[in-house]
């Protein structure tokens, strides 16, 4: 309270994360849509990509194919994120915005989990992903979110 410049602010503000939009709700005011997304890829490739608020369970799986879910423009629920994904012969990706915890429990079975994201603030909403790769391939990672989503002139 007693400061007079910015600089004084930088041991109080060195924890919070920075960004141009930081889409996590910090507080649970809306509640967020119920029920399950999902994206299914058979012989063929399929994404989902929420923008906003999303449903507290997401789905994603793939036979023969790959299938994304995509985070980064997304409203994580304060209270977290349950993704389950499944890879039979198929290659699924899920990717997260840079402040959220993820938790992955997987299960690779003659296939590969690959979990590439970074520390986030332990105060972050969490993903929790359980996965399973039978004779496939997941990948999850971070990314920042995307310019388009964070330009209120893009629409």
């Amino acid at each position: 309270m007693a400061a007079q410049y910015v600089a004084e602010l930088e041991n109080l503000t060195a924890d919070i994360p920075h960004g141009e939009r930081l889409p996590v709700r910090a507080d649970n005011a809306a509640l967020v849509k119920a029920g399950k997304q999902q994206a299914r890829a058979i012989l063929r490739s399929a994404s989902l990509r929420p923008r906003g608020e999303v449903a507290r369970r997401l789905r994603s799986w793939a036979v023969w194919g790959n299938a994304e879910i995509d985070l980064r423009d997304a409203v994580i629920p304060f209270d977290g994120l349950d993704v389950k994904v499944r890879a039979y012969l198929g290659d699924v990706t899920v990717v997260v915005p840079p402040n959220v915890q993820v938790s992955v429990v997987a299960t690779p079975l003659l296939g590969r989990v690959v979990d590439d994201t970074g520390n986030a603030p332990v105060a972050a909403p969490t993903v929790r992903i359980r996965a399973l790769a039978l004779f496939g391939d997941i990948n999850v990672r971070t990314e920042y979110p995307s310019a388009r989503a964070s330009d209120p002139d893009s629409n």
